[in-house]
């Protein structure tokens, strides 16, 4: 159900921003190829335009007793169907010349809107489409944009665009590209959808990967712990059995020394060892914390001072830390495979083992 959910917002997002892109990209294409037809057209008409003047010439040249404008008629006769097409109008302003012959005589329905102006396909787009690339609405489907004069002779050629025509063929360019982009973007659809599957199946499995591994470290720290509470027991009863050979193989041989001599700022304060909690050094001060929660410093150095320790009692975490049994309340996961002790008394540094001493201080647990 949460992928269905996923998924379906996913499709809901692709498509908005596809559409909407697609929407763009689509008028840009279209406006781009009405103009080029435009232009095309232009081109057509300038060439039909020099046609018509050769041929007007030529037969006036060879013989004045021809009906040029009967010659004319004949060539551009059904043109109308065309993008572009040119008619023949005199200076009365009426058709002597049209491909729908019925039209002869008749004036033509609109006006040059582009007299003694250069015409392009751009300025033809903005005057005849909108910036969707609809045809916008015009009192003749096919109006005169150009008109030129014929040498020697009262006739003038108009130059013609088929509106129809041309978004007929925007239309259909239209569904072209619709279809195009349809395909294309269904394609991408199922490529979009398939990488997000693809992405949510690796995320998930590192997610996975990553709860078993907790999964296995708490399950870990709760040995530890365990393991922890068991042998802080088996001291205590080691301590306050009486003494015999069994005892001595559980706690190991007594330290050659009972009592430390330290300092309280200058005065001498012997401690026994059995009331350490722990020792650590910092800025090159070595300080001795009992398991009342006082503090002293003795001018030994760490390893001095854990050579007169019991290791079955105190466990050296680095160079920085030594921690009796008794003083640990809390082992935790740290960073990178490390673990974090807390300690009663409790102390101002972090007090972390190394994942290099991990498996050193299970052992030193019996774990």
């Amino acid at each position: 159900m949460k992928d269905y959910k996923f998924y379906s917002k996913i499709s809901i997002a692709y498509l908005a921003v596809f559409i909407s892109l697609s929407f763009i990209v689509v008028n840009i294409l279209l406006k781009s190829h009405v103009i080029s037809v435009l232009d095309k057209s232009l081109i057509d008409l300038k060439s039909k335009n020099i046609t018509t003047k050769r041929i007007y010439a030529k037969i006036h040249t060879i013989d004045k007793s021809f009906d040029e404008e009967l010659i004319i008629q004949n060539l551009i006769e059904d043109s109308q169907k065309e993008i572009s097409f040119i008619s023949v109008i005199n200076w009365a302003g009426n058709f002597v010349c049209h491909p729908e012959i019925f039209k002869v005589g008749e004036k033509p329905s609109s006006k040059n809107d582009f007299e003694n102006e250069k015409i392009d396909g751009d300025k033809l787009y903005h005057k005849f489409f909108s910036m969707l690339s609809s045809l916008e609405t015009t009192e003749d489907s096919s109006p005169i944009i150009a008109l030129e004069t014929i040498n020697d002779s009262d006739l003038i050629i108009a130059n013609h665009l088929n509106l129809e025509e041309i978004n007929f063929e925007v239309k259909n360019k239209r569904f072209f590209y619709i279809g195009i982009f349809s395909v294309f973007g269904l394609i991408l659809w199922l490529f979009v959808l398939w990488v997000c599957r693809f992405l949510s199946n690796y995320f998930n499995k590192q997610v996975d990967q990553k709860v078993e591994e907790l999964v296995a470290n708490s399950k870990s720290i709760q040995d530890l712990n365990f393991s922890l509470e068991k042998y802080q027991e088996r001291l205590n009863q080691i301590t306050t059995e009486p003494y015999n050979e069994e005892v001595n193989d559980e706690v190991g041989e007594a330290a050659a020394k009972e009592r430390i001599l330290t300092y309280v700022r200058n005065e001498l304060v012997p401690i026994t060892i059995s009331s350490i909690a722990y020792i650590y050094v910092e800025n090159k001060i070595t300080y001795i914390v009992t398991k009342e929660g006082k503090k002293s410093t003795t001018p030994d150095s760490l390893d001095k001072i854990f050579s007169l320790l019991n290791d079955k009692v105190y466990f050296k975490v680095n160079r920085q830390f030594i921690v009796g049994i008794a003083a640990i309340e809390k082992i935790t996961k740290f960073e990178n495979s490390k673990l974090k002790l807390a300690v009663t008394p409790a102390s101002s540094l972090d007090i972390v083992i190394g994942k290099n001493k991990v498996s050193q201080f299970k052992q030193w647990l019996d774990l």
